[in-house]
């Protein structure tokens, strides 16, 4: 562990709920087509609700938000920012990626995940990354394409019960296919997109 995370003082951000940057309003970015289709849409006040679309639930928070509000969080003596995934991925919480090589364009994309990172080296604050890699969202191309062609080098990706039907998912939810790190292309791929993050 690293020394510096040993006296820190540590806020976690779910940036689509956290605050929207640039002055926007949600209709600017729903007008950018930045929202999944099945996106259920709300006004910054109203309150989320619980059910089977919760996690369909948009209101607009992005990464230039958290950015706006840094000297806020430093006020309260926070050291290190804890960031929620954002991946592009189908669901606000975006623990069911599409890709890990670029950040969700409803969040800003890099241009946004630069400034926030600049914002933070230049108050001393750290930046802890909330990486879920061992499952993907059933949209991600390469289960798209593991299911509907079973020549698919992609295939192994995953591991498959009963081709295509069932497969090994996080908690049994066959919305999010687990990767099969099994396989060395797999590791290999993901720690790409992670270093082309990076960069």
């Amino acid at each position: 562990m690293a020394d510096w995370i040993r006296e820190s003082v540590i806020y976690q951000i779910f940036p689509e709920r956290f605050a929207i940057g640039q002055g926007k309003q949600l209709k600017e970015k729903v007008a950018a087509d930045l929202y999944p289709a099945q996106a259920t849409l709300k006004s910054w006040q109203e309150e989320p609700t619980v059910g089977a679309d919760a996690g369909s639930q948009f209101f607009g928070g992005d990464l230039w938000g958290v950015t706006e509000k840094l000297d806020y969080l430093q006020d309260l003596g926070v050291t290190a920012v804890y960031l929620n995934p954002v991946f592009p991925a189908p669901s606000n919480h975006k623990y069911d990626a599409l890709s890990y090589r670029e950040i969700d364009a409803g969040f800003g994309g890099m241009a946004a995940f630069d400034s926030l990172l600049d914002g933070l080296h230049k108050r001393g604050m750290h930046l802890i990354f909330d990486l879920a890699l061992n499952h993907v969202s059933d949209q991600h191309p390469y289960f798209q394409e593991a299911i509907s062609d079973p020549k698919s080098p992609y295939r192994d990706y995953f591991k498959f019960r009963s081709y295509p039907e069932t497969y090994d998912c996080w908690w049994g939810l066959p919305h999010m296919p687990e990767l099969n790190f099994d396989h060395p292309a797999v590791l290999e791929d993901v720690l790409d997109g992670l270093f082309h993050i990076a960069k």
